[in-house]
């Protein structure tokens, strides 16, 4: 049975609780002298309830005071937005105050390819400048998502370290579709595709067998006239998708994990209006074990709305800690402990 140690909300020391939190899971995760990812979500463009980037800040300053150099980590996105390019996320970063580390956007120096034993996949397609960590600290916030049903520390990782075109193979079993209608002829397309996938005719075409799924042409089209087939994938099969790529990195790189039950909204920190919060905020929680923590975030949420949120709101049956589980990434059997 795994360790799950939690401040609640209605703590005076919220903040400040996080250096003890840290002391009760960091025995096994030495930082002197080393580099140390934390990976978290800045937040899109006009989205008001992403987590506050003090907690990040605080552990951080934890970080340094124990020896080590904390970078905040990223991968760009696959739809379109703010944090779709490099440079636009690293700006995007700092406007929403991330301003107190270096940030690195880990797929913009191409992709790293990791194995994997899963249902999905044997291998998994990640940001290349993971490469430069042996250690991560997982900073996710709680809430809603419109296909997986929530989103955690294994989403955290997962979906949020995958290259574009990792995030295309979880999200979608078949390649990018080109909408004839809106295409106009431009070549932007075709001067970009890595493959050369992808030749004009009165519109763009595409050799489906030559595809490698980069979702290049996804980010380039200036017309919106390429689109991600989002329903060729159930919701189970995603979120395993998802646990599968969290597995291959946090076996790669060894993480400990915060999770924050605050602004607990219905929809991701993706969206600019991501809903108001659907219940009071509940606290801090912190483990070394994935499952143990995702497993606690779900049943102290449910306890405090009497209800399953994430089945009424979006229909979804969260899968992910019971799945991370049979991949033995950790036990969803666990013990809080109140700081």
């Amino acid at each position: 049975m795994s360790k799950v140690y939690f401040v609640p909300v209605d703590s005076k020391e919220m903040l400040n609780g996080l250096e003890k939190l840290y002391g009760k899971i960091s025995e096994n995760f030495r930082v002197d002298g080393e580099k140390i990812a934390v990976k978290t979500h800045f937040g899109e463009k006009g989205n008001k309830t992403h987590l506050d980037p003090a907690f990040s800040r605080k552990i951080c300053e934890i970080l340094r005071k124990n020896g080590g150099e904390p970078e905040l980590v990223e991968c760009n996105t696959l739809y379109r937005g703010e944090r779709l390019k490099t440079e636009d996320h690293l700006k995007l970063a700092k406007q929403h105050g991330f301003d107190f580390a270096p940030v690195v956007i880990c797929d913009s120096a191409g992709e790293w390819i990791l194995p994997v034993k899963g249902k999905h996949f044997r291998k998994i397609r990640v940001g290349k400048l993971l490469k430069n960590y042996k250690l991560m600290v997982s900073v996710s916030h709680c809430k809603g998502h419109v296909a997986s049903g929530y989103g955690g520390a294994i989403k955290n990782i997962g979906m949020g370290l995958g290259s574009r075109a990792g995030k295309l193979e979880m999200h979608a079993k078949v390649k990018p579709v080109f909408e004839h209608s809106k295409c106009k002829a431009c070549g932007i397309c075709v001067e970009n595709c890595p493959a050369e996938a992808i030749r004009l005719e009165k519109y763009a075409v595409m050799d489906e067998k030559k595809c490698i799924g980069c979702a290049e042409c996804i980010a380039v089209c200036p017309y919106k006239a390429v689109r991600i087939p989002w329903g060729s994938t159930t919701s189970q099969e995603l979120q395993e998708r998802i646990v599968e790529y969290a597995c291959g990195i946090t076996r790669r790189i060894k993480t400990i994990h915060f999770n924050f039950l605050l602004n607990i909204t219905p929809y991701c920190d993706c969206i600019a209006n991501s809903g108001s919060p659907m219940i009071k905020d509940i606290g801090i929680l912190a483990s070394e074990d994935i499952v143990s923590i995702e497993q606690a975030s779900l049943d102290l949420i449910k306890e405090r709305a009497g209800r399953d949120l994430f089945m009424e709101k979006h229909s979804v049956n969260v899968v992910q800690p019971e799945y991370a589980e049979k991949l033995g990434m950790g036990e969803r059997k666990y013990e809080i402990i109140k700081i």
